[in-house]
């Protein structure tokens, strides 16, 4: 077996897949689910602009009595499937894109420009050169073997593909210049999906109360919401008004208050305070904010308390609940209640 490294232009792919010179082995394929309209429409907006999608992996065959050769796909189905039907004007794309030109386009209506930059694009391929079917099932099995294993984030967006999905990714790049500026989140934690963590837990507090969340609870969004996100325009707005009013503070940037189990905390405090929401009612009254120079005046306290070895008498209960189990419901509601004074009360 012999690989060769290749690529196509989008054009060529799509012809030689239309003469039946690439063709789809269905023995190689794990699925015969095809992705939803929201992640094709994703990928060829990745191909539009000109980022780097996954190489497809062909397998060459000679047919002997027709002295032609042909190449199976291998690993790459569903990336093939997308981008021959958005070609052939079969796939129009979906609403949500942050290209607004493709937004609910076809490829006759999107812009000239971005039309020539789709179909020069060029797709990456590896083409096995007489392998067999034990060749194929090795190469799989040497993938799977050296991949890093996901975290739960990423086995959520690897299984899901539905509307909540793509809400998450959407509103995650729309926030993470906010995230990584206050020094939430870093490089690392980004590539992590840990930033779709956070939202997704404060979408389950805003939609379900503050708990003790769980990877299986977090998944339960996932699936809850699949098919439909009826709650994205509110909720959307909550979290960008409440980024946005928090941005404004220069004393929060890389303090203790955005590591992220603090930051899950002030930002339910602040939605509550901005534009009270019945979930939080039981816990939180119902209190305008204060003025901004108050509101930093408390905060710099409170992360001034967390910087101590020990906590002054007064902070006793929010320094513990800041410093351990802090996943966990009591210790939540315990930071949220204090973040809440400080925003719309005066502190000890």
């Amino acid at each position: 077996m012999n690989i060769i490294s290749s690529s196509f232009t989008v054009a060529e792919l799509c012809d030689q897949y239309a003469r039946k010179d690439v063709r789809i082995n269905r023995n190689y394929q794990r699925s015969d689910e095809v992705w939803p309209d929201a992640a094709r429409s994703f990928l060829i907006e990745t191909i539009v602009l000109g980022f780097p999608i996954p190489k497809i992996i062909l397998s060459q065959q000679t047919d002997l009595k027709n002295l032609k050769t042909f190449k199976d796909i291998v690993d790459g189905q569903q990336r093939k499937k997308a981008i021959t039907d958005f070609f052939q004007g079969e796939l129009r794309l979906g609403k949500n894109l942050e290209t607004t030109e493709l937004c609910g386009a076809t490829v006759s209506e999107i812009p000239k420009e971005l039309r020539e930059q789709f179909i020069s694009y060029s797709v990456g391929a590896d083409i096995l050169v007489g392998a067999n079917e034990a060749d194929v099932r090795e190469i799989f099995r040497r993938i799977n073997s050296y991949t890093v294993p996901l975290n739960p984030e990423e086995q959520r967006h690897a299984v899901f593909q539905g509307e909540f999905k793509w809400f998450i990714h959407e509103l995650s790049r729309k926030c993470e210049d906010t995230f990584s500026e206050l020094g939430v989140f870093s490089e690392r934690d980004f590539v992590r999906m840990l930033d779709a963590k956070l939202l997704t837990e404060l979408f389950h507090a805003l939609l379900k109360g503050v708990e003790t969340t769980t990877a299986k609870k977090l998944a339960g969004m996932y699936r809850e919401f699949d098919e439909t996100f009826p709650h994205k325009a509110i909720l959307r707005k909550r979290i960008r008004t409440a980024l946005e009013y928090l941005s404004g503070f220069e004393s929060l940037v890389k303090s203790e208050l955005v590591r992220s189990y603090n930051f899950y905390s002030l930002i339910l405090a602040t939605t509550h305070a901005q534009d009270p929401t019945d979930v939080l009612e039981d816990l939180l009254d119902d209190k305008s904010l204060l003025a901004s120079k108050q509101v930093e005046k408390n905060l710099i306290i409170l992360s001034e308390e967390l910087e101590k070895d020990r906590p002054s008498k007064d902070y006793k209960e929010f320094w513990d609940a800041c410093s351990e189990r802090t996943n966990v419901k009591a210790q939540r509601e315990i930071r949220i209640s204090w973040f809440y004074r400080a925003l719309t009360n005066s502190l000890p």
